[in-house]
């Protein structure tokens, strides 16, 4: 299997189902498509209460507003991703770590391209992402 580097890309959800976790939990599991290189990468949304942000941070950065959709509206739909790579029982896999509007990326890029700190902005866009995560995705986008 063929890791994808941390960092942003632009990707198109070509999946997006109803599961249930290991827990017997409710989630949608994704299949992103990475526009430029055509890999792919699963991802997991939770559908708990406590996890509603995330769902809510996916729905924003496809422009689908309120609290009621269908999974088929998320096919086809295209946004920026975060990928880092993470270290999970002696082995390495791709995590999706945030998604964001495309309005929100070229901020980033531009923030980076001009040598710009970015604490703040990232503290906003990556609110309730792990420590782990975000630290291999800080140290890929140097």
């Amino acid at each position: 299997m063929n890791l994808i580097p941390s960092g942003t890309y632009q990707a198109k959800i070509v999946e997006a189902d109803l599961c249930k976790s290991r827990a017997g939990k409710d989630m949608i599991r994704l299949l992103y498509e990475i526009l430029d290189t055509g890999q792919q990468v699963f991802s997991f949304v939770s559908l708990q209460p406590q996890a509603t942000w995330r769902l809510r941070k996916l729905l924003d950065a496809i422009g689908i507003s309120g609290n009621s959709f269908d999974t088929e509206a998320l096919h086809g739909r295209e946004l920026t991703i975060a990928i880092s790579r993470e270290l999970f029982q002696g082995r390495y896999y791709n995590k999706v770590v945030t998604e964001f509007a495309e309005h929100t990326a070229e901020t980033i890029q531009s923030l980076k391209r001009d040598n710009i700190e970015m604490p703040d902005i990232l503290r906003e866009i990556f609110a309730g992402i792990d420590e782990n995560s975000l630290a291999n995705l800080l140290l890929a986008l140097k």
